[in-house]
């Protein structure tokens, strides 16, 4: 009789060794699919988080005040073309974007943007005439100007 319970245990534990490993190949495809493929967002929610975004890093930069070398200036104003860019293609999304914001949203979206100019000047003293910042300054208002564009459009 105990040797029939072992051999029976014998067998369950080794039938369990294989099936056990199915169990966990097949848990890890489902751990591979991302938050932004199962909540997928719209491109003014994008646009509206990356805008939050830049002006949470920017008013931090302007209440810190630390900013002493021109390779640190140069530095945060790439990091500010680069976030104005990815913003900008964005607001491509918005425009082709079904069901369409509504004018509200881009209106708030635009003082978001007005925000973001005020910040970058209190950061950068315009006095030298920098290159850069005089570039950032034409992105934010062509980001202002398409807004704009779509909102005439909505109304």
């Amino acid at each position: 009789m105990r040797d029939s319970i072992d051999g029976r245990l014998k067998v369950f534990i080794f039938i369990l060794s294989i099936i056990c490993p199915a169990f966990s190949l097949s848990s890890d495809t489902a751990v591979s699919i991302s938050f932004d493929r199962l909540f997928p967002q719209t491109p003014f929610a994008k646009v509206l988080s990356k805008c939050m975004q830049l002006y949470g890093e920017i008013n931090d930069l302007s209440e810190k005040k630390f900013l002493v070398t021109s390779q640190e200036n140069d530095a945060i104003s790439d990091i500010v073309i680069g976030k104005l860019f990815q913003i900008s293609k964005g607001i491509e999304g918005i425009a082709c974007q079904s069901p369409k914001a509504h004018a509200n949203d881009l209106e708030y979206l635009i003082n978001i943007v007005d925000n973001i100019l005020l910040e970058y000047k209190n950061i950068f003293s315009f006095e030298s005439k920098r290159a850069k910042d005089e570039y950032v300054v034409d992105l934010i208002n062509q980001i202002k100007l398409k807004l704009e564009k779509i909102v005439t459009l909505l109304n």
